[in-house]
Formats: C-alpha cells, structure tokens, sequence
C-alpha cells in the first residue's frame, strides 16, 4: 500500500474503496477485479500464494495498462486504411485500363460492323482482352482476303459475261 503506515495492519476490507476487491479476493483463488481509488481507475489482479495462503495483489492503472494498446489499435486503423485506400486506387487503375480496353475493341467492331475491314484493334496484352484482340485482327485479315477473292472472281465473271455476250 502507498501508505505504509497501513502495510500489515489494516484490512483491506475496511476500506470503503476495496470492499469491492476484498469480496472478490475472498471468494476465488486469483482473477482480476476493478478498483477505483481517489478517482483512478485501477485493474487489480490477485492470486493466493500456496505456501502461505496469503493473497498477493498488484494494482495497475487503467489508462497504463492500455495505452499502449490503443497505441496498437490506432496504427492498426491507420495502416488497415492505409491498405484499403491503396487497394481501392490499385483496383480502379486496373478497372479503368480495362474499361478503356473493352470500350476500344467494341469501337472498332463498330467499324466491321459497317464493312470497313480496316481498322485492327492496338493489342498490348497478353491477357484475354489480348487474346480477343489477336482474334479480332485474324478474323479481320480473313474477311479483307475473303472481300478480295470475292471481288477478284466477280470482276472475272464480268469479264466471261461480256466475253460471253459479245460472243
């Protein structure tokens, strides 16, 4: 106790502060219990020395005990959101690339839509918006030849028509 005066001659169940302790005490053989002296809080943990049967009690302050602890806890929040902000700017940058990519190759079926077999799609990725770009181009390719055969045989069917009529 601070004051020694009260070391080995006072109960601690006369006093009004630790009746609430004293309880406690008396009734297990250790554990914790709350304590409020001089308004502080104190946590008080206690156990029964089995050579002697004596309890031996140690009394922290509250706001010690867990300052460190919401030290932890406020780095915790900080860094969790630290992670979650980075997260989040990592996953919209790769949305966006995405987006930009997918909207680009719909532009361009766009224009095969039309007829225009011209316009093959930029392919920087090997991933699957790569791999359908890399389609896009060959299946563009094979339709520009497949155009050209076409044409190459109708202009040689105007040809034999006209050989043909004259004849």
């Amino acid at each position: 106790h601070e004051d020694e005066e009260k070391v080995m001659k006072v109960n601690i169940s006369v006093e009004e502060e630790m009746k609430g302790l004293a309880v406690k005490i008396s009734e297990a053989p250790y554990g914790k219990a709350p304590v409020t002296l001089d308004g502080k809080d104190f946590d008080a943990y206690f156990l029964t020395l089995a050579s002697t049967g004596w309890k031996l009690v140690v009394m922290a302050p509250i706001d010690e005990l867990y300052s460190a602890v919401d030290a932890m806890v406020l780095k915790g929040v900080i860094v969790a959101f630290a992670v979650l902000l980075l997260g989040s700017l990592l996953i919209s940058l790769y949305s966006a690339s995405l987006t930009k990519g997918i909207k680009g190759f719909a532009h361009n079926l766009s224009f095969l839509a039309e007829g225009d077999f011209t316009k093959p799609v930029e392919v920087k990725t090997k991933d699957e918006l790569g791999q359908m770009g890399e389609s896009y181009n060959q299946v563009l390719k094979d339709l520009r030849t497949m155009v050209e055969q076409v044409s190459g045989i109708a202009e040689e069917m105007a040809e034999l028509t006209e050989l043909l009529a004259r004849t």
